[in-house]
């Protein structure tokens, strides 16, 4: 081999580890930036989650305590059947009375039947 082959071959094989060194260096890059792009989206989704946890907390703060709706119903419960009691001398009123009770009974009932949901 000459040396101008030599130096022909030498100008080939840098040339190849430059183009090498090229692709190296844009996936490299790429990939950092592919990196940066995901790490993004999940800060933005673990925001999105600590904001809803955040909202859940303030919203069951506004719940009422099973405990409390419970007896709050025994208690109304005792009233009607004292009312029912009470009224059973007049018969009219009576009934009146205690069907009207009986429709508020209902419905504080079922609204806290809803708020336990």
């Amino acid at each position: 081999m000459t040396a101008t082959q030599v130096d022909v071959l030498k100008e080939l094989m840098n040339a190849r580890f430059d183009h090498i060194q090229r692709l190296i260096d844009e996936r490299h890059t790429a990939m950092k930036d592919a990196m940066t792009a995901s790490t993004t989206e999940v800060t933005r989704r673990l925001d999105g989650l600590n904001g809803e946890a955040d909202r859940l907390k303030e919203m069951q703060a506004t719940y009422v305590p099973r405990e409390v709706y419970e007896t709050t119903v025994s208690d109304l419960s005792k009233s009607v059947t004292e009312l029912k009691v009470a009224l059973t001398a007049n018969d009219v009123w009576g009934k009146v009375l205690t069907a009207s009770i009986a429709g508020t009974v209902s419905i504080v009932v079922a609204f806290g039947g809803k708020l336990l949901h």
